[in-house]
């Protein structure tokens, strides 16, 4: 099924702010999907489910109609130039916000980035869009409702007081930064569940970071906002009004923050200074601004800030490659861009693949990355000098990379090919029984073998030939395309890697002091090995467990992380954030005590979109015993 879709292209406040025609507010995409979507926007892995902030009524969604004879596009029965003069009415409400999650959705399972189809964090196929929630200055992933939630910021009268059909308020739903970053807890949730139980600050904030991350591929990736800013600047970057996380939910009232951001105007601004203090120390590198907060968002701002700068270095690079060539900046600077974007989006994301289970350092996200830059491009001077950036960049930040051991074991009897069908339990068993080493599995450990994943992924091939070069030339010069139309997702130099990637877990308890009386907690650690199908090699081995590795090593097991841990589930302790729990509690962190220690559940569902945000409401729109 073919179908045109429609999501914002600007932040509202940016959009009212720099006087966008209201025509380029809106962005229109073509989707090709295997499945069809139904009138009421119901799609095999995403369903619009919308309900009346005021009476919690359940409200359709539009109909979509088919093509027409002679075409193979469906389209929706409101017309484009409905969303555009009148952008708040409820259909146009609905439409975007599930414009947006499909845009997120369809840029990451593309096979530049992740290469399959994006399986939830919970059972079941669909994802549940929710575009009016209640009233909030908030929107938030909730795993056990299969949903993702967008709240409002009601006005002085309720919603429906609007002209024109249209509704009275500030909402998150209409935010394409505040909808892909929720759509990306969701898809992070299902690449990498486990960090939804994880107490290491860094295996939260590193959730946050790369939702955050994510808002900002996409933008990037939104042709109406990439001519916007790169006309307005003649092909260089405005890294603060790119580096800005939804500014107009952020401008009503802003979280506790440091400082190290330019004109904090946002929730968060990706373009900052931030680093992680020295342990012993407490020093950072000159230039930079240290952390000392563990609270996830907080903490997110290094690792997103590092990979923002990566992402703005990488397009003056390449920008700069292509004047080279004799092609003007401004000409190369949508080509230059799209290549930086498609690149970082790759490494974030396969990194988000490789990880391994478990509670997670910001090294080892770190060693992911550079396991996942060199199996997206070839071992070429380009490809090393990418790979130097990205270190620089996170050295910089005293995120360290440690060292990237290298096994690679005869697997030529082995028929990898096996582990890519459904019914493979005892073979996967088997295979990891005597590979252990390889696994790095401590001894007398009980194990668990995780869905084996496989994926095709596009890889880079060497960008050195005369037709290449002549190719990339004619696609770096920069146009502006006509309103509502979509750059194409994929450029031609890269080949299909079919890659089988096999996960490992195991536990180990910890003894940690609340209020004085040592309890025991239980906490994942594992490996992540993957394979090139074709080739019978293995192409990367990481993990999690330190032991017999260096401490300078820094991985998630060791006394720095033991140490944010405990402090962490102290003070959530302290806060009522995390409850002692029995049976199934979805709504809030809880603590389950099973076989003589303490299990952590649901401690992502922390992770709000505004954490902090404090908004005064109208009496009208408060409970009766606030107003």
């Amino acid at each position: 099924m073919k179908i045109r879709l429609f999501y914002p292209a600007f932040d509202p406040l940016y959009a009212a702010s720099n006087d966008i025609d209201p025509k380029f507010r809106i962005q229109g995409m073509d989707l090709t999907l295997d499945t069809a979507i139904l009138s009421g926007l119901v799609a095999e892995n995403v369903a619009l489910t919308d309900f009346d902030p005021e009476t919690g009524a359940l409200v359709a969604g539009p109909v979509i109609k088919p093509p027409a004879r002679g075409n193979v596009r469906h389209k929706l029965a409101v017309p484009r130039s409905d969303l555009i003069t009148a952008p708040k009415t409820v259909t146009a409400i609905q439409i975007l916000c599930f414009g947006t999650v499909m845009r997120t959705i369809s840029l990451l399972e593309s096979s530049r980035v992740l290469g399959r189809k994006i399986v939830w964090g919970f059972p079941g196929k669909q994802l549940f869009v929710v575009p009016r929630a209640g009233y909030q200055a908030n929107a938030f992933y909730h795993r056990a409702s299969h949903s993702v939630q967008f709240l409002l910021v009601p006005d002085e009268g309720p919603p429906s007081g609007g002209q024109n059909g249209e509704q009275l308020g500030k909402f998150t739903a209409l935010s394409p930064d505040i909808v892909a970053h929720e759509t990306a807890h969701a898809v992070i949730d299902g690449i990498a569940p486990f960090l939804y139980e994880a107490a290491t600050p860094q295996s939260l904030a590193l959730h946050e970071a790369v939702a955050d991350l994510t808002a900002l591929f996409v933008s990037l990736r939104t042709q109406n906002f990439v001519t916007h800013i790169l006309d307005k600047n003649n092909g260089a970057l405005d890294e603060d009004a790119i580096g800005q996380i939804a500014e107009e939910i952020g401008s009503l009232s802003h979280p506790k923050s440091s400082s190290g951001t330019s004109k904090p105007h946002g929730l968060r601004n990706l373009s900052n200074s931030f680093a992680l203090p020295d342990p012993e120390t407490e020093a950072v590198p000159e230039g930079m601004l240290p952390m000392f907060s563990q609270e996830p968002h907080d903490l997110s701002e290094v690792l997103s800030g590092a990979m923002f700068r990566f992402l703005v270095q990488t397009f003056e690079a390449e920008q700069k490659r292509q004047t080279d060539r004799g092609v003007a900046a401004y000409s190369s600077s949508g080509y230059s861009l799209f290549r930086a974007v498609e690149m970082t989006t790759a490494i974030v994301y396969r990194a988000l693949d490789y990880l391994p289970p478990g509670e997670i350092s910001f090294a080892d996200f770190a060693r992911a990355m550079l396991a996942a830059d060199k199996a997206f491009f070839p071992d070429s001077p380009a490809a090393a000098s990418v790979r130097d950036r990205l270190v620089c960049e996170l050295k910089r930040r005293n995120i360290k990379t440690g060292r990237q051991p290298k096994f690679q074991p005869d697997l030529s009897g082995e028929d990898l090919s096996l582990f890519a069908g459904e019914e493979n339990d005892w073979r996967v068993y088997d295979f990891v029984n005597r590979y252990k080493g390889l696994f790095r599995i401590p001894d007398n450990t009980p194990f668990r073998v995780h869905p084996p994943m496989v994926a095709g992924r596009s890889v880079a091939v060497d960008a050195s030939t005369d037709e290449i070069e002549q190719s990339q030339s004619k696609t770096a010069r920069h146009q502006r395309l006509e309103e509502g139309d979509q750059e194409a997702d994929e450029l031609p130099q890269s080949q299909i890697m079919r890659e089988l990637i096999l996960k490992v877990s195991w536990t180990k308890t910890e003894t940690i002091k609340v209020y004085g009386r040592e309890r025991r907690y239980r906490f994942m650690f594992g490996t992540t090995v993957s394979f090139d199908l074709d080739k019978k090699l293995v192409i990367l081995q990481l993990t999690t467990n330190s032991d017999g590795r260096p401490e300078t090593e820094d991985t998630a097991s060791q006394s720095g992380q033991r140490q944010a841990r405990a402090m962490l589930i102290n003070g959530w302790i302290d806060q009522d954030r995390l409850v002692d729990g029995t049976g199934d509690n979805s709504v809030s962190p809880t603590m389950q005590f099973r076989d003589g220690a303490y299990e952590l559940q649901n401690m992502a569902q922390r992770l709000h979109v505004a954490d902090g945000l404090d908004v005064e409401f109208p009496d009208w729109a408060k409970p009766e015993e606030e107003a």
